[in-house]
């Protein structure tokens, strides 16, 4: 039997994934369509030494009477050439009133995925080709989105824990139809096929014939675009991939000191990748990520957060940036009533500290864990009070100075978050005395403040986990 230009193609094709042996079990998609009919075929013309066990795997949509004939041609074909086979039904009860091209798609592959894993096989076939691969790209180039996306179908991707490949990508639909007249295979024409309510035939039918009144060859060319761009693609990811181990640390946070000194073309392209590729966001719009290069470029907001969806929210804490699923808030930063603080007690800060005002002792500077600080206060600062830091609040300092408790969280870089949780110690006039774990006020003391005033030791015990 002379090997026809396809069969050449395919065999070629197949020899790139060397996935195969005659020990392999390889599911095949086969719709009883055109082209996964000639798909069939040219497997069953591989060299006995070269063919992989074949299974066929078919789905019956249930949509349209000719689904019966369908399925039972595929039975009869599947005996006769003494191939196995599996068959699963979609019930007409199942399908949805919206949306029924995609939940077909989905019942479709994980029935595929079923079958991998049930026949312990690593490849699944199907019978995609160049004409699908125009469309698709098309289909994308009106949509809008990332550059990527033109790249259209993959020749292989990864599959559940094996591989999805299409060793017709490349072929024609021109080629099919001919090496399926001159070998006068069986086939079946979707009916739906010529539905133009469905986007992808009106492509298949108006749009791309229309373009091939313009150029015969404007299909092999979309091809050969393709193929290019998946090399430029995997040329800047290769790139991209080097840069952002460097920006990128341990927590996978961006670290923006170095993202900033890129070049401006270098940052988005470097942006989008971490993303997509680090924290997994995918689906993101030229205009989301435009929004995003303004908040980390704007350095008078060290500190803000975005929403990308309904899941997702970005965060820029000083000098590093990352994503977090949105959740419910934590009642952590609820603020607390002022507390009035007893001596010698114990009060809860964190899960990780406790604080407290004790009566000065040398047993205390003796105990593990803790951070004792003295003062000085005269008696009408009692009682002293424990709350939440608020935005009116100041700290005095030396030489009747004052500092805004904002500004000395933001000098000391606290994030969002710990702002909101910190604590001060006040007197009873609400005088700030301790932001607590961070500064203390200073007290002017008159010359006999040892005979008036009282001494307490501020502590902070840490507690250590398990």
């Amino acid at each position: 039997m002379v090997k026809t230009a396809v069969q050449a193609k395919f065999e070629r094709n197949l020899a790139q994934y060397r996935f195969f042996n005659t020990q392999e079990t390889v599911v095949l998609a086969v719709s009883t369509g055109i082209d996964s009919m000639v798909l069939l075929e040219l497997f069953l013309r591989l060299p006995p030494k070269r063919r992989p066990k074949i299974l066929v795997a078919h789905v019956n949509h249930e949509l349209r009477d000719q689904s019966v004939q369908e399925e039972q041609f595929i039975r009869s074909f599947c005996d006769q050439h003494h191939l196995d086979l599996e068959v699963t039904h979609w019930a007409k009860a199942k399908h949805p009133a919206s949306g029924i091209e995609e939940a077909a798609r989905s019942f479709r592959y994980h029935f595929f995925a079923t079958l991998l894993q049930q026949k312990h096989a690593r490849i699944l076939v199907t019978a995609h080709q160049a004409n699908d691969q125009a469309e698709t790209m098309l289909m994308k180039l009106v949509r809008g989105g990332q550059v990527a996306q033109l790249a259209g179908i993959a020749n292989q991707r990864k599959f559940k824990d094996g591989y999805l490949i299409r060793p017709l990508l490349n072929v024609s639909r021109t080629e099919i139809a001919q090496f399926a007249h001159e070998n006068k295979i069986k086939w079946f024409e979707d009916e739906t096929n010529t539905d133009l309510s469905i986007q992808r035939n009106r492509f298949r039918q108006g749009i791309i014939p229309n373009l091939q009144t313009e150029n015969p060859a404007v299909v092999d060319h979309l091809i050969d675009y393709q193929r290019q761009l998946v090399e430029l693609i995997d040329f800047a990811d290769n790139q991209l991939r080097g840069i952002v181990k460097q920006v990128n640390n341990v927590k996978r946070q961006l670290n923006l000191d170095l993202y900033q000194q890129l070049e401006q073309t270098t940052k988005r392209l470097v942006l989008s990748y971490w993303l997509e590729k680090v924290q997994l966001v995918t689906n993101l719009s030229q205009a989301q990520l435009g929004e995003m290069e303004q908040l980390l470029d704007n350095r008078n907001k060290p500190q803000t957060r975005l929403k990308l969806n309904d899941q997702l929210e970005l965060i820029k804490q000083y000098q590093y940036a990352w994503v977090v699923k949105i959740g419910p808030a934590d009642i952590s930063t609820a603020i607390i009533p002022a507390t009035v603080l007893k001596l010698n007690h114990w009060y809860s800060s964190s899960v990780h500290e406790s604080i407290g005002i004790f009566a000065p002792n040398g047993e205390l500077d003796k105990q593990k864990d803790c951070q004792v600080n003295i003062m000085w206060l005269p008696s009408k600062a009692f009682p002293l009070q424990l709350r939440r830091w608020q935005a009116g609040d100041v700290i005095a300092l030396k030489n009747g100075h004052h500092q805004q408790v904002r500004r000395v969280l933001i000098d000391q870089k606290l994030n969002n978050a710990q702002r909101q949780d910190q604590l001060v110690i006040t007197d009873q006039q609400g005088n700030v005395i301790w932001l607590v774990g961070r500064k203390f006020a200073w007290w002017e003391r008159p010359l006999d403040y040892q005979d008036k005033w009282q001494q307490v030791a501020f502590v902070r015990r840490f507690i250590r986990g398990e």
